[in-house]
């Protein structure tokens, strides 16, 4: 199927439920733009446009910000989020207006605002900021397939970042890859700085133990720093309808397909702040750390162990990939029985059966061809499997480790490796 066909199907059958009338009436009212970024906003204010202002090339960008509000809202949260609609549509000139879906240009740069009103029609709780994303991105890929879009990335934000002037990526500076991931750091208030940079060694320490264990999967998942595929988009049906977690998910659908990529040269700056806006994700994980009493003495950190296993079993199923096939070959328990005398066979082997992974393996091997051998096992420990391999490793008994175990652990994997990504936290924890 071509890259046209796919999107074409992912329109018909998986889009928004009115995307792609938004976007064909946007197109009888705005000029062609040569970048998009989609941004979901909920209890926010508006300093987001004001830093994608001062964007180079800010008058060549369509910002399409979906203001919506969960279902389960606070009554203030919620206010607070239909002023700020109010205020987008009310307070700048309005280029184009329909009844939930209204163009503004944003400042004395040139900037186009696609303000979408999903706060006066709620989202379901549980599909929240998933949802808003999904829409924002829908619209968005029906533009870029009638041309009213140039460029093929769609980049990702959310209303608590600072972009750098260079924000916009040059096309060459994407490669091979299916998704971006750019470089990032928090910054703010004194009452969030320790759980934020905690926060921030859990990020870098688990990205890095990932890349320790020879992870396909190891890269960041924030929602604010990425830019995506049209055709990669579409391929994976778009973001999932997710409450928190969306970034991670489709990430690790968007892997399955294609490198994920890293920009170290340009850094977004997100504010630090407590938050429990989403069940889980960067706001709840710094409330987290903020309510012990001695967050460098908690043990919040897997342990380095862990991706030590870990290590093990993705070197044995590559190894299995490599085998000679037929029926008579021994099943993967038996083969890795013959890592008995390895270090942390036995917490290895008690999370693989947690997982049913000898069964998995073996079902891999005889129900493909062994050309196909790696990219299945790859694509089946992926992201989301690798994490509760950890979390049966953890519980296994290897446990998890404080702060400062962690941060001299990344310390010495940084001195003996070059990474592309940007490892911040060793140093901020002291």
């Amino acid at each position: 199927m071509t890259p046209s066909a796919r999107v074409e199907q992912y329109l018909h059958h998986y889009a928004v439920t009115g995307s792609t009338d938004r976007a064909q009436w946007l197109s009888r009212h705005c000029r062609r733009y040569q970048h998009v970024v989609c941004v979901p906003l909920f209890d926010e204010t508006e300093a987001i446009f004001h830093s994608l202002a001062q964007v180079s090339d800010a008058d060549k960008a369509l910002v399409i910000a979906v203001i919506n509000t969960p279902e389960d809202a606070s009554t203030a949260a919620a206010a607070r989020t239909r002023a700020l609609h109010h205020h987008l549509v009310c307070n700048h000139p309005q280029l184009a207006q329909s009844s939930d879906t209204t163009l503004v240009n944003f400042g004395d740069t040139g900037l186009n605002v696609l303000v979408i009103d999903r706060c006066t029609d709620p989202l379901p709780a549980r599909q929240g900021v998933g949802l808003a994303r999904k829409l924002g991105n829908d619209v968005a890929l029906a533009l870029w397939h009638k041309d009213r879009v140039r460029s093929e990335w769609f980049y990702q934000t959310d209303g608590d970042a600072t972009l750098p002037a260079h924000y916009f990526l040059a096309p060459e500076q994407f490669g091979d890859a299916v998704a971006m991931h750019l470089n990032f750091e928090h910054v703010g208030s004194p009452t969030t700085s320790l759980s934020q940079r905690l926060y921030d060694l859990k990020l870098d320490y688990y990205v890095a133990g990932l890349q320790h264990a020879t992870s396909p999967y190891a890269h960041y998942s924030l929602g604010s720093a990425l830019a995506i595929k049209a055709d990669a988009y579409a391929s994976v049906r778009g973001y999932p309808r997710r409450a928190a977690g969306e970034d991670f998910y489709l990430l690790n659908k968007l892997r399955k397909l294609g490198r994920i990529g890293f920009d170290a040269s340009r850094t977004i700056r997100l504010e630090e702040r407590l938050s429990t806006r989403v069940p889980f994700g960067t706001g709840p994980a710094v409330q987290t750390f903020a309510t012990q009493r001695h967050p460098l003495d908690t043990r919040a950190f897997y342990a380095p162990a862990c991706f030590d296993a870990l290590k093990l079993w993705l070197d044995f199923i590559a190894a299995s990939a490599q085998r000679d096939g037929g029926a008579a070959a021994p099943c993967a328990r038996t083969r890795w029985d013959d890592h008995q005398d390895r270090p942390l066979y036995a917490a290895a082997t008690q999370a693989a059966d947690t997982l049913d992974l000898f069964e998995w393996l073996d079902d891999t091997l005889t129900h493909y061809p062994k050309t196909q051998w790696l990219p299945q096992l790859q694509n089946g420990m992926d992201g989301l499997k690798t994490l509760r391999f950890i979390h049966a490793l953890r519980d296994s008994g290897l446990g998890n480790v404080t702060a400062p175990v962690a941060q001299d652990w990344l310390t010495a994997f940084q001195q003996k490796h070059t990474t592309p990504m940007r490892f911040r936290s060793h140093a901020l924890v002291s």
